[in-house]
């Protein structure tokens, strides 16, 4: 995960990294509601959660 934040700074607000999670953008704008779960360990979210949660 770069966090370059071009996604902000452009116009059109398309993300610049190119990788899977570009086909799951259009299906999660249709979705009505996402429920992420994880497993919890030492009292926190996984980190791949985490990061899945930052590039939405």
């Amino acid at each position: 995960m770069k966090n370059c934040d071009s996604c902000r700074s452009t116009l059109n607000g398309n993300c610049v990294q190119k990788d899977d999670i570009q086909e799951i953008y259009p299906v999660m704008r249709k979705c009505e509601m996402l429920v992420i779960a994880s497993p919890i360990y030492y009292y926190s979210l996984t980190g791949q959660t985490h990061c899945a949660i930052e590039r939405i």
